[in-house]
């Protein structure tokens, strides 16, 4: 990974759509043929409110700690290192997934229950045949939107079965022991989570 460094601008970014960022930085990056492997990471919960740390909307008296519905970001794995592209955090981009865990993620027993973090993990194949988004979920009651779109076309994986899976990615009440394993990626804890990437 050193000898191919990235920078946030290399890439199409469009705030508050996270999912569409890490889908298109996903296609660029296997595009240059980067060896190795990817997993996309949803982080969410049941109350859709999961607090991290790092990030760049967050606030700097408190860590640039804040608490999203849900955030995705992507994991590449290289000669046994793992490298985290989060277009949101403070950190460096990519960063190792050891300094994201310490000071992006933290620990889940340091939150409230309400903020603590469950991991639904794809690999990067499935997710780029499966994801959809027709961008209803930006869209205020009114039809007002909540973020300006991004300026492309809706993204539509080949294999997505309608134009708004997200919502299976962002299921995080399913097994959460690793058990839940389909096109949609596997929920896990944050230990089960940090075993797989430490």
């Amino acid at each position: 990974m050193a000898s191919q460094p990235y920078r946030r601008t290399d890439f199409i970014y469009t705030p508050n759509y996270c999912e569409e960022n890490v889908y298109l930085l996903l296609q660029k990056l296997q595009a240059d043929q980067l060896s190795g492997e990817f997993h996309v990471v949803f982080v969410s919960n049941s109350s859709s409110s999961v607090a991290l740390f790092a990030q760049s909307k967050g606030d700097p008296e408190s860590d640039h700690m804040i608490v999203w519905d849900y955030h995705v970001f992507l994991i590449h794995t290289a000669f046994g290192s793992h490298w985290v592209f989060d277009f949101d955090t403070v950190l460096e981009f990519p960063v190792s997934f050891s300094v994201y865990r310490k000071y992006g993620l933290r620990e889940n027993a340091l939150l409230p229950d309400r903020f603590r973090r469950l991991y639904r993990v794809i690999s990067g194949s499935l997710f780029l045949e499966h994801f959809a988004s027709d961008r209803r979920h930006m869209r205020r009651p009114n039809g007002d939107w909540i973020a300006p779109p991004p300026v492309y076309d809706c993204l539509r994986g080949a294999a997505a079965k309608d134009a708004h899976t997200l919502p299976h990615f962002l299921d995080m009440t399913l097994a959460a022991d690793g058990s839940d394993c389909s096109c949609y990626g596997t929920v896990l804890n944050e230990s089960l989570f940090f075993a797989q990437f430490d």
